[in-house]
């Protein structure tokens, strides 16, 4: 799921400090590399898209904008804060403020998760994933702590009991908190927080989940910053390790089939070790894509539609060793009806896994609608 920014003071300090033959030098590169920066209209003005899209066009194409971010951060803490846009900047790590979630929301989600099982011929499992900010909460000022997730979680299982399994993995996440779970520097989970959540998929999808004794692991990297880091410019933890885990011996090949939006492409093996220097999470699959196929040699077993946000991405490795074809599916980024892509009828199971936050958007129920439109 793509990160979605707030318009910032900082983006309005930086507007008005660039000099306009500056904008028009940058506008005109932007045309010799086929793009263009677009003069917003008055109703974009109005619903502060157009300030949001001229922030994404300008940290791509201004590096000051980084610098400008850093700055305003330090300043923010020299002052005594500890919350800077959305980010509380803790001691060893960063935790992301979390939102006010309406139950009207919750409620909408929750009828297009039962509408989408009500359509779809094979079991139905629904996991929200909890966020550090609720799981590890005694770890921010008192007035910040923020209200139990879990509340908000049960109430939507509460509501798609009728047409889907509900998967606990909040209680598995609270119980082992102490150990390395969460990014210091990202807002997802580490990939044993993903192993905790794939063993408590197992109870309820019918599969036995590998012991974690059985794998490797592999320290791919231990310079990761995460989303958290770079939405605030601040380096003032220590980065994170990105962990791959695999079974000794297993000499079995998964091939991934990718859907970015236009075209199909194919990738053999589950892990992109390309991103780990600048996007150290796209390990996991690569960056988030619209669809993304994988098919592995367990050729007897049954097949797997996930629907989903980036933090199934380090989850689905664990699945493979069950199912003989997953498909991953993003409703945030795929714009067609799914029947366009695969054949529904073909999944034995659907898994839906997402953040909380994301299953609150209030366009999380109408991507999901389209799915099946």
């Amino acid at each position: 799921m793509k990160e979605k920014r707030r318009p910032s003071p900082l983006l309005c300090l930086l507007l008005a400090s660039i000099p306009a033959a500056v904008l028009l030098a940058a506008g005109q590169t932007a045309r010799a590399d086929g793009e263009s920066l677009q003069l917003p209209s008055a109703a974009a003005v109005a619903d502060r898209s157009a300030m949001e899209q001229t922030e994404d066009w300008l940290a791509d194409h201004f590096p000051l904008q980084s610098s400008l971010t850093a700055m305003h951060t330090r300043l923010e803490l020299l002052t005594g804060r500890r919350e800077v846009d959305g980010v509380y900047v803790l001691s060893d790590r960063l935790l992301e403020r979390q939102g006010t979630i309406p139950e009207k929301t919750v409620s909408l989600s929750a009828q297009a998760v039962s509408d989408f099982a009500t359509g779809f011929r094979g079991a139905v499992s629904l996991m929200l994933v909890p966020g550090a900010e609720s799981v590890e909460s005694d770890l921010l000022p008192a007035p910040a702590a923020p209200a139990s997730q879990k509340t908000i979680i049960d109430r939507a299982y509460e509501l798609t009991a009728e047409k889907v399994s509900t998967i606990d993995c909040y209680s598995m996440l609270s119980a082992d908190r102490e150990r390395y779970l969460y990014y210091r520097t990202d807002s997802r989970w580490t990939s044993l927080g993903a192993y905790l959540a794939y063993s408590a998929c197992g109870k309820q999808m019918g599969f036995t989940a590998l012991s974690v004794d059985r794998m490797d692991v592999v320290h791919a990297s231990h310079s990761f910053r995460g989303n958290l880091c770079r939405r605030i410019q601040y380096n003032g933890v220590e980065p994170d390790t990105i962990d791959i885990y695999s079974i000794p011996g297993d000499d079995s090949e998964v091939h991934l089939q990718v859907y970015d939006g236009q075209c199909w492409s194919g990738h053999t093996g589950l892990y992109f070790r390309e991103y780990l220097e600048d996007d150290g999470y796209s390990v996991f699959l690569g960056p988030d894509q619209p669809v993304i196929t994988i098919e592995t040699d367990v050729r007897s077993a049954p097949r797997l539609l996930i629907l989903k946000d980036s933090w199934a991405n380090a989850l689905a490795p664990f699945l493979t060793a069950h199912y003989s074809t997953i498909t991953l599916v993003d409703p945030a980024l795929l714009r067609q009806p799914l029947g366009e892509f695969i054949d529904m009828d073909s999944y034995d199971q659907a898994l839906i896994c997402c953040s909380l936050s994301s299953f609150a958007e209030e366009d999380w129920a109408e991507n999901l609608n389209r799915l099946g439109s």
